[in-house]
């Protein structure tokens, strides 16, 4: 649902890449989205990107009452930020979702992101009740590819399964869904007022504005520390109390007294039982991705390992790469999934035009980024062949 109401023009440019750069941002204000940025919930190092300071997914007061703070880890990309001129000043179009999402209430889902004719860049983030509580990052194919309605749908439908009884709106830049989402609700470019553009370096140490905390709640927030430490305190001392009032029972002191030894070891079985066992997972994890993949019309499964066999070194791949830490990143991360999957011939279609439309299908199904293995087709004049390999996240 698009508000009609009349918009001036953006007083900013949206950026993506370096090249939207050299012509310059519009007043020198540069709102990254798309891959300009790397967001993830975890504490990652991605090559080629510089870290922020990570961003908070609650409120100033509820953080203060909060046991944990969920949060949000962002990195600029260099070759975008490097390529601007000094005078650039910065925004980030994930702190507007975040903030629109900290405003939200009940249980929302905002899709927001940026698109080309090439790809359809989503970051989705998951909010109830105005907290943050999941983002992930979707690749799909431009909207003028004849499987981008079904990738979306897919999306969709998962949305649905995972997230139910959710709302989910979309925001600007992306162009409204329309066709592809008649129920998704629409957030204009309004939702970027307020952001401050500032230079890079002020993105980097500390967000002013968010720790520009009322008085009042500064206040509040002390007593009620200064309130937590004492009962912390007294409760402490309550336990040592009792404890040392139950070790010097004469019964216990009959029978050796206590063993810390004993204790950790007891403990440490504990711990040990309580981790999720490896077997499960993976069975929980193969079952995930044959549902995810059965979806696909005309596609059968010929097999499936999980983990995948050791393939040695990867030779020329199509797909989307995935931002990763020096230590598994391109050629040296070995696949986690090796899947086999046979679907018929589609006339005129390339190999590759086909095993591409195929992948996208099957990460937007299953949600784990796919690339064709080397030498991974093979073709008998009635179905082809497809031997892919699979990256999970999380």
């Amino acid at each position: 649902m698009i508000d009609k109401k009349k918009q001036r023009a953006p007083q900013w440019s949206y950026v993506a890449n370096s090249h939207q750069l050299k012509v310059g941002a519009v007043r020198n204000k540069a709102l990254l989205v798309g891959s300009a940025v790397f967001v993830s919930t975890r504490d990652l190092r991605a090559n080629g990107y510089s870290r922020m300071t990570p961003r908070n997914g609650i409120g100033p007061f509820k953080a203060l009452i909060s046991k944990q703070t969920p949060r949000l880890f962002v990195a600029s990309n260099d070759q975008v930020t490097n390529a601007a001129p000094k005078s650039t000043r910065f925004a980030l179009a994930i702190d507007a979702y975040l903030q629109w999402g900290m405003r939200s209430k009940g249980k929302v889902i905002l899709i927001g992101g940026y698109e080309d004719s090439n790809e359809t860049h989503l970051d989705i983030l998951v909010f109830e009740n105005g907290c943050f509580v999941d983002y992930e990052n979707k690749a799909l194919p431009g909207r003028s590819a004849m499987h981008f309605q079904d990738a979306f749908a897919a999306l969709v439908d998962d949305f649905s399964s995972k997230w139910a009884g959710f709302e989910v709106h979309q925001a600007a830049p992306l162009t409204p869904f329309n066709q592809a989402g008649p129920s998704i609700k629409y957030v204009d470019e309004r939702i970027f007022k307020g952001l401050s553009f500032r230079p890079l370096s002020m993105h980097s140490t500390s967000q002013l504005r968010e720790l520009a905390v009322p008085g009042a709640i500064v206040v509040m927030g002390v007593v009620f520390c200064m309130g937590a430490l004492g009962k912390g305190w007294s409760d402490y001392h309550s336990a040592n109390a009792s404890f040392n009032s139950e070790i010097a029972d004469p019964v216990v002191k009959g029978q050796g007294g206590v063993d810390s030894r004993l204790i950790e070891t007891i403990q440490q079985r504990r711990f040990y039982l309580d981790q999720p066992r490896r077997q499960v997972s993976l069975v929980e994890k193969s079952r995930n991705l044959v549902a995810g993949i059965s979806k696909i019309q005309g596609m059968r499964i010929v097999e499936i390992k999980l983990p995948a066999p050791s393939v040695g070194v990867i030779g020329p791949t199509i797909g989307v790469p995935v931002p990763a830490g020096p230590d598994a990143s391109g050629a040296n991360r070995k696949p986690d999934v090796w899947l086999r999957v046979a679907v018929p011939l589609q006339g005129s279609i390339s190999i590759l035009e086909q095993g591409k439309a195929l992948m996208t299908l099957i990460s937007a199904n299953t949600g784990m980024d796919v690339r064709l293995a080397r030498q991974g087709w093979t073709d008998d004049g009635k179905r082809r062949v497809f031997t892919l390999e699979g990256f999970i996240h999380g």
